[in-house]
């Protein structure tokens, strides 16, 4: 697999789940990068400072920092939160093809690009209400300090 591109940054594809059945993506994802996903900016409309565009996932083994090969499919959705270790190696789970999420070897969270060009560092503890409000490009959410 070492002629195999890998990245440690995956666009955020939906609040809930990326997949129609478990494998493959939906089409009508409420995150900006979607697969099948044409979003412009004028379709934004919670507001580029509140919503996510990519995010840190870090599922290589521990020490190694050599993340996912990505083959096909290369997003994630919040479901899972950040850092959530059932579905994240680097802390002792198993990586699985829909369970795996956003992540990173930093303590205590994971950094973000938003769609206005900015980079936050989200707390692994943040609400996953929240998140989830971050993730979408069209929910209407009121978002306060994230």
């Amino acid at each position: 697999m070492d002629d195999l591109s890998r990245t440690d940054y995956s666009p955020v594809i939906d609040s809930v789940d990326w997949t129609c059945d478990g494998v493959w993506p939906k089409k009508n994802s409420d995150g900006v990068m979607g697969h099948y996903s044409n979003t412009s900016i004028k379709d934004i409309i919670d507001g580029t400072s509140n919503t996510l565009l990519l995010g840190e996932q870090a599922n290589g083994a521990v020490g190694t920092f050599n993340c996912h090969t990505f083959i096909s499919f290369d997003g994630y959705d919040t479901g899972n939160g950040i850092n959530n270790p059932a579905t994240t190696e680097r802390l002792g789970g198993t990586w699985h093809f829909r369970n795996s999420g956003f992540s990173s070897y930093h303590v205590g969270g994971a950094h973000f690009l938003l769609a206005d060009g900015g980079v936050r560092f989200l707390s692994e503890n943040i609400d996953q209400g929240t998140l989830a409000a971050l993730t979408t490009k069209y929910g209407r959410e009121t978002l306060g300090d994230f």
